[in-house]
């Protein structure tokens, strides 16, 4: 991917990483850390560039802008976690629209709009649905989602609303939740959702094979009585660090295809 005037590139191979072709690193020594999210040349090249702007915009009298773009190109042989730790880097520094390629086609291009910051700490039902991703079990496994949150908060008040906020959220969304992880013969896909409408209506489906998967998809989008619910083109895929690319690349693909907006998170060991 080459970068246009005035915008920001980053190159993520299997060996080094370069943001406007400025090589930064080397992707396995800096993405290494399995605790901290944020990879630190990254950061620091990011930030150097968004004052830059900062101070260029002022100077001319024009208004800074608040949410950046960033296109990413990842080698698809890279694992997961180097694909959410440079997005999760790029988002901290306010570049929140993020459109990226995995592999060498750059005819299939993917987007990623991050939550803005006036959102953090904000409570909606996606905050709420998200929370309770969060604490769901994957793969019938005791493992969750990337820092799950015990509440949203001390005050008994505020948590009565939530909770009351819990029962419209479940009956206006259906909270869908895609994992997959390899077994002996590919893959097994595992997908949540709530159809009932009830705050603990939430079921789990397995299927060892994409067919299965896609098939089930397709009942759901044709039931007319999830057509209304809020977040019917939405859907989060929760990985493990050690899924590669080249595995993501035709799921997503084929959500895109079907019309949804994909959401990403990352399964704590």
């Amino acid at each position: 991917m080459i970068p246009k005037p005035g915008e920001i590139v980053l190159d993520v191979k299997t060996d080094e990483y370069s943001l406007n072709k400025k090589v930064l690193g080397k992707t396995p020594v800096d993405f290494s850390n399995d605790v901290n999210l944020l990879v630190i040349p990254l950061d620091e090249e990011l930030k150097r560039i968004r004052s830059i702007e900062q101070e260029e915009a002022l100077r001319a009298g024009q208004p800074v802008d608040e949410f950046l773009s960033i296109r990413i190109r990842f080698d698809e042989n890279l694992s997961y976690d180097v694909f959410y730790k440079s997005i999760a880097t790029a988002g901290f520094s306010a570049y929140t629209k993020v459109q990226f390629v995995l592999g060498t086609d750059f005819k299939n291009v993917y987007g990623w709009n991050l939550p803005e910051r006036s959102q953090f700490g904000s409570i909606s039902c996606k905050s709420i649905i998200e929370h309770q991703r969060l604490m769901q079990k994957i793969a019938g496994k005791q493992k969750e989602i990337y820092r799950p949150l015990k509440n949203f908060s001390d005050n008994e008040n505020i948590n009565e609303r939530i909770d009351l906020m819990r029962i419209e959220c479940a009956k206006k969304n259906i909270g869908l939740l895609l994992s997959f992880y390899s077994n002996d013969d590919g893959f097994t896909y595992d997908l949540s959702l709530n159809e009932t409408g009830l705050v603990d209506g939430r079921k789990f489906h397995t299927f060892e094979n994409m067919d299965g998967l896609w098939k089930f998809i397709e009942d759901i989008q044709s039931k007319f009585d999830l057509r209304d619910k809020e977040d019917k083109d939405e859907i989060v895929i929760a990985l493990k660090n050690d899924v590669l690319l080249k595995d993501l690349e035709p799921v997503i693909r084929r959500l895109k295809n079907y019309g949804y907006k994909v959401q990403y998170a990352i399964i704590s060991k």
